[in-house]
């Protein structure tokens, strides 16, 4: 395990125990291929998916109109691929650390790759969070996919990881139009009502920055979401650092994330990605 997990582990869950995404529901499912196996690893597909929804703190359920979920309402998932002999596959995606004007799980696409908040928009625990972590790594908000791309869920190493630059989540547009923006029902119970074999999310990869999107897959439910003491206590879901994508023809790809860091004096900086152009742009047009 990485040094830095560890002391991330260390720092950010007290006896065992988790201190964000606490709160969530469950399920299994499966990561569905699209089209050409462009890439390695569980992005051609897995079967045995866990399939985490959470919120990155507790809500304030007083607070019912779209407007207050900003801040407030902050929604994510996890997802641990199991391979065969070796280590499961972990990713996070969310769509920032600061929430959403709308109390619909679904009202936004999740990446793990995500932009810096805005500092205003940030409460206290969130900048301390944020200045914790950047001890560690600039790129706070960017997980890495490199992990995924090692192994297939048959645990059939690749000789050559391939992997995309950024990868996005889409809701099914049906879950999207279900539930309110405004607070009805609690995310947990909405969440339960959704049917075995319904699609969450299209999955969309940029294979280098600055190029255009293209659906690689979907996540699909093969059991309806419940509550599990276990998976909001006990179950963990490993960040993958996004420096180790950075090799062979991906080492400026930290240029094109934003960055966060933080000095005694100077409290948190954030460095704003910079505008890439795709190498591939002339296939494109």
């Amino acid at each position: 395990m990485h040094p830095h997990l560890i002391q991330l582990l260390i720092n950010f869950h007290l006896e065992g125990k988790k201190l964000i995404h606490t709160q969530g529901v469950i399920a299994k499912g499966k990561w569905v291929l699209s089209g050409d196996k462009k890439y390695t690893g569980i992005f051609n597909g897995c079967e045995n998916l866990l399939i985490r929804s959470s919120l990155a703190k507790q809500p304030d359920l007083t607070k019912k109109k779209a407007d207050q979920a900003l801040g407030n309402f902050v929604p994510g998932i996890s997802l641990k691929c199991l391979r065969s002999g070796v280590s499961s596959a972990n990713l996070m995606a969310m769509f920032n650390v600061t929430g959403q004007k709308s109390w619909n799980f679904f009202f936004n696409d999740f990446t793990h790759d995500f932009p810096a908040p805005n500092y205003d928009d940030m409460d206290f625990a969130l900048k301390a969070l944020a200045g914790r972590f950047s001890t560690l790594t600039p790129l706070t908000g960017t997980l890495g996919l490199k992990p995924l791309a090692e192994y297939d869920e048959n645990g059939a190493k690749a000789e050559q990881p391939i992997y995309p630059f950024h990868l996005d989540f889409k809701p099914n547009p049906d879950l999207r139009s279900r539930f309110s923006n405004d607070f009805t029902q609690y995310f947990v119970d909405q969440l339960k009502t959704i049917d075995n074999g319904t699609v969450l999310y299209d999955i969309y990869a940029v294979e280098s920055p600055g190029c255009p999107s293209t659906k690689i897959g979907h996540l699909e439910l093969t059991t309806p979401f419940t509550t599990s003491k276990f998976a909001d206590e006990t179950l963990f879901f490993q960040h993958n650092w996004r420096e180790g994508d950075l090799e062979g023809n991906h080492t400026d790809w930290d240029k094109y994330s934003d960055k966060v860091s933080f000095g005694i004096f100077s409290g948190l900086k954030f460095e704003k990605a910079q505008k890439a152009k795709c190498p591939f742009a002339s296939l494109f047009n």
